[in-house]
């Protein structure tokens, strides 16, 4: 007998408690062995938590089906190629298969960002980008979202990537700023600009912040002291105020 496979499922839990989140996360990842056995426990769900809504892609055999329950009631058909595709990729791109908060701090995204920054793959990088967008209202935690995230794409050395940082470090308040800075060391290329950046954030009309915040990550990535004779020269008194010195 053909045994059923679980690609993946997404579960919208917004209206769910942390504890409810917990026992639809364990229900889900518990042993599923048949459509029937699947029907079921969506279900028991719905029953349980009339909000939950969940898609869950399954294969029994060389048939791709979708399981979706919604208000209690479970339907299932057959997964068309292009439904089958969408599907997929959300559940690749968003890993814990959970659909979030349209905006927002939640456990759930600074988990599966502490998670990619464990990998390295240019194709994170829109993902990553997109986190920027859910965390915008300067709440504490929504920071701590902000820092992970820029802390993980200061390991893409990419156009997209070094504009954007530079960017952040036009606008984000200052803790912010040295998850940035102090990353930067990771990015080859953005070295290299550095001194290039400086100087131009230096000229009329003058961005002292952002000139403060280029020398502080150039002087923290500096490890060889190549560019000492060039910061003290020209930078020496703003290199005062960055928190940072050659030794």
């Amino acid at each position: 007998m053909a045994k059923l496979r679980i690609h993946g499922f997404i579960a919208d839990v917004r209206k769910l408690d942390d504890e409810s989140v917990a026992f639809v996360r364990r229900s889900l990842h518990e042993s599923i062995t048949s459509i029937e056995d699947a029907t079921e426990k969506l279900l028991v769900l719905g029953k349980t938590w009339p909000a939950l809504a969940i898609d869950m892609l399954v294969q029994h055999a060389k048939h791709r089906r979708i399981l979706r329950m919604s208000h209690g009631f479970v339907t299932n058909h057959d997964a068309h190629a292009d439904e089958h595709k969408a599907l997929a990729g959300t559940v690749f791109r968003y890993g814990r298969h959970f659909r979030l908060p349209p905006n927002g701090y939640t456990q759930e995204r600074l988990d599966h960002v502490t998670e990619l920054a464990k990998q390295f793959d240019y194709m994170l990088i829109p993902t990553l980008i997109e986190y920027l967008s859910y965390s915008t209202s300067g709440a504490s935690l929504e920071d701590e979202l902000r820092f992970a995230t820029y802390d993980a794409l200061t390991h893409y050395d990419t156009d997209e990537v070094r504009s954007l940082l530079v960017a952040a470090l036009r606008t984000e308040p200052e803790h912010i700023a040295h998850s940035i800075t102090d990353g930067l060391y990771r990015a080859p290329s953005m070295m290299m600009r550095l001194p290039e950046l400086i100087d131009a954030a230096w000229k009329p009309p003058r961005d002292e912040q952002l000139a403060r915040r280029l020398l502080r990550a150039l002087v923290k990535g500096d490890a060889e002291c190549a560019h000492k004779t060039w910061v003290l020269a020209n930078y020496r008194v703003l290199l005062q105020s960055t928190g940072v010195a050659y030794d």
